[in-house]
């Protein structure tokens, strides 16, 4: 038997859905914060059996009702309780029968090609697309509102056309509504009477409404949801109904709520966004209207969409998702203006030329709409890919192909009509949807903090006993860590690691300081092994998150250890720290600069080497004459030009000293701050072997306006593509661990990009304000043309380098306890 041509279209949509956000199931980690909410509880009711009460971790969670906890519980039972995934996948199937229930609805108003097409646009809608990849309860509640209105839509037909319906059709309404009552509170009933309200207000009648048996359905409503609603009543006290109503949904009626606030008319500025691709047929959509409302179906879809529209433009918060119960609706309608001419006339009166140029600017917008997505694509890519910017970059430019094959056909339409160039939209919008979800997002590292916590933890081949989190409480970090993540301030953490043998504090930049005031307090050693930066989606801003332990970190104390071999002809001794000035042509700035470092270290063992790169001016007399006088200097010198950052290797390969501080020979750099830098990496990192640096930010930099732009656009771009955070990477001041220095891959100019060299080694990067002075001598050596040039092909070979980064971790010998044979 085969299938119909339509019906497998249909199929093939649905085919091809599913496997989308399949693939995006298993590649976007857990978002915060509502989606790792939803699953941490629900994985925590799979693992209690407590089908009553929701909570997550021990706080009671009275968002929102039981429905779609015992739903993803299910889920994760049968597919497993780690994996985000297993949370998913209720909103899949829900997103895919409401795709075959929009192909139902638009059955009554199209024959099926267009039927098919309305399906397509509803499943391909960003919006749609977009919450069947989360944990939530959205795209569930969609589906049982269609359901729900469906049968309502029913009702009404057989009202309109004199026919008479089973006696229990009126169960088609309830029973879909009690389920969303159970999921999401009162949405669907709010929808329900939105739609008799207006429609029993076009008729003026309101005989119809006895086919829904109101008391019977009131019955059944409370025989659904009461049990639950009474159990849950008795095990809390009364405590979660009251939080569920008061505190969330009153709370959202009455004022903007978590900050999600916006002005009225938000929704319908955003339409275009939310329903695309398919919002490419609004304009046309919106000029039937007259036409819509004289048939039955059409009609009754109206007033499915628009008093609720109304309704959720007038609640103070609003989010992207709201809209959702529509969307079906709207789907389903929108495919009239396939065929639908462009409103108003070219000749002719003045409202009818006015309504063609609106017509034409209504469609300009709506083709702009996949330029303007991608864009903010590639600015996402550049902003929070960091070290997997490249590929989230790439992710952005396949965008921008799907996005200007929709603009191609988007035109084709525009000017000849017809379904198909319509239907290669919605494909190649849909595919635009698909390869931005499942591919560009989770290339976003800055983002999914979380992730990278769980994945450095993993990767160190450690197991701590306890975690405790100061100030990151976010719940992604608790579904990849598990509920007994302890969330506590930065005093309470230094408390924990006291208390707590071999356990791990992941400490927040804003708790840094009051983690290592209580840990000085208490006489705790701790060390941070590892650093992650990111951005905060929920509070919207940078952070800078640190993971500490007690003891040493067995992979810090690898990398410290590790001793080179040709290159380590002088093996550190009694000095402490040798400054390394790398010069060329800076006569009668290195007296002066000596002089300051003299003083900065007086009564220390340092020593100081100058590198003169091949100067042609009075440097090598005032060099020599400096020698004579300063027995801590040494002078190094090469004999062709080799440019700052082999200068600065030079003096590192003879270098004493345990620590390395490097200044820059232009005089601009102050000396008296080396100590303050070396005071901060020993309390982060220990007095030796640490894996880290500490570097200058220079507060108040003396250069002028065109080198400050130069270094601002130089920083954002690092920052973009190197997720390069810390603020001020071309400071020449910098304190670091010799043995760190040597380990860092070695190629000109690296020296601008010591950042995320140390960061590509598991070291840390501690900022240290210092003091910046102008130039009072000299000329600088670097234009602004000259290191945009060479910056270029730099970034590129730096963001191999993070890539190709190797991931070794703990390194033991396992012969270390063999005994000597006497061989």
């Amino acid at each position: 038997m085969t299938v119909p041509f339509k019906k497998s279209a249909l199929l093939l949509v649905l085919a091809c859905l599913a496997v989308a956000v399949l693939i995006g199931h298993q590649t976007v980690p857990p978002m915060d914060r509502d989606e790792s909410r939803f699953a941490q509880a629900s994985k925590q009711m799979a693992q209690t059996g407590d089908l009553v009460t929701i909570r997550f971790q021990d706080e009671l969670r009275a968002k929102k009702p039981a429905g779609i906890y015992w739903l993803q519980a299910a889920s994760a039972s049968l597919f497993g309780e780690e994996d985000i995934a297993s949370y998913r996948l209720p909103s899949l199937l829900a997103m895919l029968l409401a795709v075959y229930g929009t192909y139902r609805i638009a059955r009554t108003l199209y024959k099926p090609p267009r039927a098919v097409l309305a399906a397509a646009a509803c499943g391909g809608a960003l919006v749609v697309f977009a919450e069947a990849h989360l944990a939530k309860t959205d795209s569930v509640l969609m589906l049982l509102c269609l359901m729900q209105q469906f049968g309502l839509m029913q009702i009404y037909r057989a009202w309109q056309h004199g026919r008479r319906l089973s006696y229990h059709s009126y169960l088609w309404v309830w029973l879909p509504m009690a389920a969303a009552v159970l999921v999401k509170g009162p949405v669907a009933p709010l929808l329900a009477l939105t739609t008799v309200a207006a429609l029993s207000a076009w008729h003026r009648n309101l005989t119809w409404l006895r086919m829904l048996r109101a008391g019977r359905g009131l019955l059944i409503l409370c025989l659904v949801t009461l049990p639950w609603a009474v159990l849950v009543t008795l095990a809390t006290d009364g405590a979660f109904l009251d939080i569920a109503i008061r505190g969330d949904f009153l709370a959202k009626v009455q004022s903007e709520q978590e900050s999600h606030g916006a002005p009225v008319g938000i929704y319908l500025v955003l339409a275009t966004i939310l329903l695309w691709p398919a919002s490419l047929l609004l304009p046309r959509a919106i000029s039937q209207m007259p036409l819509l409302l004289s048939h039955v179906e059409s009609r009754f879809l109206l007033a499915w969409i628009l008093p609720f529209w109304v309704v959720i433009e007038c609640v103070p918060t609003k989010l992207p998702h709201y809209p959702l119960p529509v969307v079906p609706a709207i789907m389903a309608l929108l495919v009239c203006a396939v065929d639908a001419p462009l409103a108003g006339q070219a000749k002719g009166g003045m409202r009818a030329v006015a309504r063609r140029w609106l017509a034409l600017a209504g469609e300009a917008v709506m083709l702009a709409t996949g330029p303007v997505l991608v864009a903010c694509f590639a600015w996402a890519a550049l902003t929070y890919g960091g070290v997997t910017g490249g590929r989230a970059f790439a992710f952005a430019l396949l965008c921008v192909l799907m996005a200007g094959l929709a603009l191609w056909q988007g035109i084709v339409w525009h000017r000849q009509g017809g379904i198909r160039p319509v239907a290669m939209v919605i494909a190649a919008g849909a595919m635009m949807n698909l390869i931005a979800i499942g591919g560009l997002i989770p290339s976003l590292s800055r983002i999914h903090l979380a992730r990278s916590i769980d994945t450095i933890i993993t990767e160190a081949g450690i197991s701590p006993p306890a975690i405790a989190a100061a100030g990151f409480h976010e719940p992604s970090l608790v579904f990849q860590l598990g509920r007994d993540l302890l969330l506590v301030d930065g005093g309470e953490a230094a408390l924990f690691l006291a208390e707590a043998p071999g356990g791990l504090a992941i400490v927040e930049r804003d708790q840094q300081t009051a983690f290592l005031e209580m840990a000085d307090s208490l006489g705790l050693k701790v060390e941070a092994f590892q650093q992650i930066e990111g951005f905060n989606m929920s509070k919207g801003r940078d952070v800078l998150i640190f993971l500490y332990r007690a003891d040493a970190f067995p992979a810090a104390a690898e990398c410290a250890s590790m001793t080179p071999t040709k290159a380590d002809a002088n093996p550190p001794s009694a000095i402490e720290i040798s400054v390394l000035v790398p010069v060329m042509n800076e006569a009668g700035n290195i007296r002066p600069l000596v002089e300051e470092i003299t003083t900065a270290l007086a009564g220390r063992r340092f020593e100081i080497i100058y590198v003169d790169d091949a100067s042609t001016d009075g440097s090598p007399a005032e060099l020599a004459a400096c020698v004579a006088d300063v027995p801590e200097l040494r002078v190094l010198r090469h004999r062709n030009r080799a440019g700052q950052s082999a200068a600065i290797r030079s003096a590192l390969l003879t270098a004493r000293g345990n620590l390395i501080g490097v200044l820059d020979g232009d005089g601009q750099n102050v000396p008296a701050d080396l100590p303050a830098l070396e005071a901060a990496l020993i309390e982060h990192t220990g007095e030796t072997g640490g894996v880290g640096m500490a570097a200058g930010i220079r507060a108040r930099r003396q250069d002028s306006p065109m080198r400050l732009f130069a270094s601002r656009a130089a920083r954002w771009i690092r920052r973009s593509l190197l997720a390069d955070t810390h603020p001020d990477s071309g400071c020449g001041i910098k304190v670091l661990h010799r043995a760190l220095f040597l380990q860092l891959p070695f190629f000109n100019h690296m020296h601008r990009f010591m950042p995320s060299l140390v960061r590509r080694h598991g070291g840390l990067v501690i900022g240290v304000d210092v003091a910046h002075r102008p130039r009072l001598r000299g000329t600088s050596k670097y234009r602004i043309l000259d290191r945009l040039l060479v910056g270029i092909s730099d970034i590129f070979g730096v963001i191999w380098l993070l890539r190709r980064a190797p991931r070794q971790g703990e390194v033991t010998e396992v012969t270390a306890n063999r005994k000597d044979t006497g061989g």
